[in-house]
């Protein structure tokens, strides 16, 4: 008997660049089509709440500017509600879409959002999120695009019961998720690959990160299988395109004993995503299973 999916079958993965500006948003790269690039504007008439504006860059590990990069956002308007369908809450901003896109500037790697100030939403268990935007970030280097979420340093009160920023485990790297107030009234949101500023793109449990990024957290299901479990594992993943190695840390700590260690291996040639040493793990494996002796 023949299952039937009630879903979409994944499609391959793509590397994002170099192309993905001329397929994202061909008009910045000097292609006149379209009528436009999507997600240029999230205003399509006059808006309700307040205008902002917010730039930001996305530094690699290197603290070097990614002029290739695209940024992609989704929020709320104003007064919290989703231009969305599913929208159940009330009626969103007719004149607002929510979503934006925006290429980092060739020669900068600045990118511009023409935007609201995000209103409330509420969390799965009812409790109230900080006015918050989620972003989507690609560049070369990045197969699979990194997400994180935009806060605001002038809702102090706010951002401190949000249910997601009081989960972070290390507390001193929210302000990696704050944007930051300018003299000119506009907020300014760098995103850092990695290194001391580096930007939290993930952190949770082991059972969040597996359904988040299924192909990226394979070594922390394993752990979390062989230790204390997908609830008690906690998970951090990063992003860096400067990176020559794929690189797994992990930490034990416990009443008697504690300890951490750090595997650098190099990616196969062939997908990039996983390590040359798991082909190597799986001939080894084979070769034990049929051998008399393992190794």
């Amino acid at each position: 008997m023949t299952q039937k999916l009630d879903y979409l079958r994944e499609s391959p993965s793509q590397t994002a660049g170099p192309y993905v500006h001329i397929g994202c948003t061909p008009n910045f790269t000097g292609l006149d089509m379209y009528g436009g690039d999507l997600g240029t504007s999230l205003k399509t008439g006059p808006v309700q709440g307040t205008e902002i504006t917010i730039k930001g860059t996305v530094f690699d590990g290197a603290d070097t500017p990614l002029r290739d990069a695209m940024i992609e956002i989704w929020q709320p308007d104003a007064a919290g509600l989703f231009a969305s369908a599913n929208e159940t809450r009330g009626t969103a901003d007719p004149n607002f879409t929510g979503w934006g896109r925006s290429a980092g500037d060739l020669e900068t790697g600045e990118f511009t959002f023409e935007t609201v100030k995000p209103g409330a939403v509420p969390y799965p268990d009812g409790r109230i999120q900080a006015p918050h935007i989620t972003a989507w970030i690609v560049a070369r280097g990045i197969n699979i695009g990194l997400h994180t979420r935009i806060y605001f340093d002038d809702e102090p009160e706010a951002n401190a019961a949000d249910p997601i920023l009081s989960r972070l485990e290390h507390q001193n790297r929210i302000p990696t998720l704050l944007a930051k107030t300018q003299s000119d009234g506009s907020y300014r949101f760098d995103i850092h690959l990695q290194g001391p500023g580096e930007t939290v793109f993930f952190e949770g449990t082991a059972r969040e990160a597996a359904k988040a990024y299924p192909k990226n957290a394979n070594v922390a299901a394993t752990l979390a299988l062989a230790g204390v479990g997908f609830e008690k594992t906690r998970v951090r993943l990063i992003a860096d395109p400067s990176a020559s190695k794929n690189t797994h840390s992990y930490s034990v700590v416990s009443d008697v004993v504690s300890y951490s260690v750090e595997l650098m291996s190099v990616a196969s040639p062939k997908n990039p995503k996983t390590s040359l040493t798991t082909v190597y793990s799986l001939a080894r494996e084979v070769l034990n299973k049929v051998s008399n002796v393992a190794i």
